[in-house]
C-alpha cells in the first residue's frame, strides 16, 4: 500500500505553536470559571444571574438546553466584569460622559452627584438650588419644628446643641457645571450663596428663638475651596482638610475648646473613591490623612451598646489626651464618617449615631435610649446643606419625643469622674 500525502504536516516546532494558541484561546474561560464573578455583575447589574442548566433539560429538549448553558456562560465565565470597567472608562475618560443619568461630569475635572436615584436624577438641584434658593413658608416651618424639638429634646438632657451643617460640591463649586445641565438648574445654583436661602433663615431663627444654634460655614469652605486636596472634586463627600477645618471651628463656635489649631500634620495621599459604585470603577482621588500621633483614637465596645452597634448604627470612640474630658454625641447622615475623627479627639468620649442605619420605625426607641444611656455635654446634628430639606423626616421622632419627654422630670445622669457617665 503506497503512503498517502497530507497537506497538514507539522514540522518542527509548530504542534507548541498551536498548542500555545489554543491555551491562549482558551484563559478567558479558565480564568473567568476560576474567578466566577456572578455576585460582582449581579450587584453591578441588579438583576438575578442565569443558573446553571440541568441535564435532564438537555434530554427533554436539547435546544432550550444549549440556549441556558449559553445564558450561564455569559454570565458566569469571561472578563464581563472587566469589559463593562473598559467601556465605562471609555466613556469616562475619552467622552466625559457620566455612566449614569444622576451623576453629572463637571468642568475641570469636577464631578457632581445629582441623586442617590437615578429614577429622579435632578432631585439634589431641586432641594438645594430651588427649594432651598427660594423656600416656601411650608417648607421653613417643617425644618424649624422639627429642629426646635429635637434642640429642646437634649437641651433638657443638659446638652449643648448645635446643627452642623456642611457645604457640598454643589454649593460651592456651580460654576463648573457643564453645558449638559438645564438653565435652570445653573442659574438657580450659582445664585443660591447670594440668595436668603433657607438656612440663611434657619439661622435667624434658631438665634432669634434660641432653641437651636446652625453652623455653616459657608463663607470658609468659599476661601479655601480651590486650594488643593481642600474638597476632592471627584468626590460627593468631604474628606481630609475640609472635614478637618470643619470640625476646627465646630468646636470653637460651639464653645467646646477655645483651642483652634489648623495647621496639625498632614499627609497628601490617595483617597476612596466614595462614588465608584456608579461608575463601575475606582478613579485616583487625592486628599489629605491627618494621623493624629499625640491622641490616639479608638473604637471601645460598651455591653449596652451591642444591640445598635452590631448594626452599625452606634459607634463610640475614645480618645487619649483629648481636647477636654467631655462627652460629645453626633447624630448624623453619610457626612458624620469623615467627620468622626475630626470631631473626636475633642472629647474623652464620643458617640456616632448613624441615620443612615435606622429605620423610620426605629427612631423613637433609638433616639429614646441614647438620650438616656449618655449624658452627652455637647451633641451635633450634621447634614450637608443639599440634604437639609430631609431633616423633617431624618428625625420626625423627636417631634413625638419632644411633647412625651416635656412631661417628664428629666434627671441627667451622675457623671464618673472620668467625665464620662455611668452606664
Amino acid at each position: 500500500m503506497g503512503k498517502t500525502s497530507s497537506p497538514f504536516v507539522f514540522h518542527g516546532r509548530a504542534p507548541l505553536l498551536i498548542a500555545l494558541i489554543v491555551c491562549l484561546a482558551s484563559l478567558p474561560a479558565f480564568i473567568g470559571w476560576e474567578r466566577n464573578s456572578a455576585s460582582e455583575t449581579r450587584a453591578l447589574e441588579n438583576r438575578s444571574m442565569a443558573p446553571l442548566p440541568k441535564l435532564s433539560l438537555l434530554r427533554k429538549d436539547a435546544p432550550e438546553f444549549i440556549k441556558a448553558m449559553e445564558a450561564y456562560l455569559k454570565d458566569t465565565v469571561g472578563f464581563r466584569l472587566q469589559a463593562n470597567a473598559i467601556y465605562r472608562k471609555l466613556r469616562y475618560y475619552v467622552f466625559r460622559d457620566a455612566p449614569l443619568a444622576n451623576v453629572t461630569v463637571g468642568r475641570d475635572g469636577h464631578t457632581f452627584l445629582n441623586s442617590p436615584n437615578a429614577n429622579a436624577p435632578d432631585a439634589f438641584f431641586d432641594s438645594l438650588c430651588l427649594e432651598q434658593g427660594q423656600p416656601t413658608p411650608e417648607l421653613m416651618q417643617q425644618v424649624d419644628e422639627t429642629m426646635t424639638a429635637a434642640g429642646d429634646f437634649f437641651k433638657r438632657h443638659g446638652a449643648v446643641c448645635t446643627f452642623a451643617i456642611a457645604p457640598s460640591t454643589l454649593s460651592l463649586y456651580p460654576d463648573k457645571l457643564p453645558l449638559q445641565v438645564a438653565p435652570r438648574y445653573r442659574k438657580a445654583c450659582k445664585a443660591y450663596p447670594k440668595r436668603d436661602h433657607l438656612l440663611a433663615r434657619l439661622q435667624r431663627q434658631g438665634e432669634g428663638s434660641g432653641h437651636y444654634h446652625v453652623f455653616y460655614p459657608y463663607a470658609l469652605f468659599n476661601a479655601h475651596k480651590y486650594e488643593r486636596g481642600f474638597y476632592p472634586k471627584e468626590r460627593y463627600h468631604w474628606e481630609g482638610k475640609s472635614a478637618f477645618l470643619f470640625s476646627r471651628h465646630l468646636t470653637q463656635a460651639s464653645g467646646v475648646t477655645d483651642i483652634l489649631k489648623i495647621d496639625d500634620a498632614a499627609v497628601l495621599t490617595k483617597v476612596k473613591d466614595d462614588i465608584a459604585g456608579f461608575f463601575g470603577f475606582s478613579r485616583p482621588v487625592e486628599g489629605y490623612e491627618y494621623h493624629y500621633p499625640d491622641r490616639t483614637i479608638q473604637v471601645e465596645s460598651v455591653p449596652w451598646l451591642r444591640e445598635f452597634s452590631e448594626h452599625g448604627v452606634l459607634t463610640h470612640l475614645t480618645t487619649a489626651n483629648s481636647l477636654t474630658s467631655k462627652t460629645g454625641l453626633m447624630i448624623a447622615n453619610s457626612f458624620g464618617i469623615a467627620l468622626a475623627p475630626h470631631l473626636a479627639r475633642s472629647f474623652q468620649h464620643f458617640y456616632y449615631l448613624d441615620l443612615n442605619m435606622i429605620r423610620q420605625l426605629e427612631q423613637a426607641a433609638v433616639f429614646s435610649a441614647v438620650a438616656k444611656r449618655i449624658q452627652a455635654d455637647y451633641v451635633f446634628f450634621v447634614f450637608d446643606d443639599v440634604n437639609v430639606t430631609t431633616i423633617p423626616r431624618r428625625l420626625a421622632a423627636f417631634v413625638q419625643l419632644e411633647g412625651l419627654d416635656s412631661q417628664q422630670d428629666v434627671t441627667p445622669a451622675k457623671e464618673a469622674d472620668s467625665g464620662h457617665p455611668q452606664l
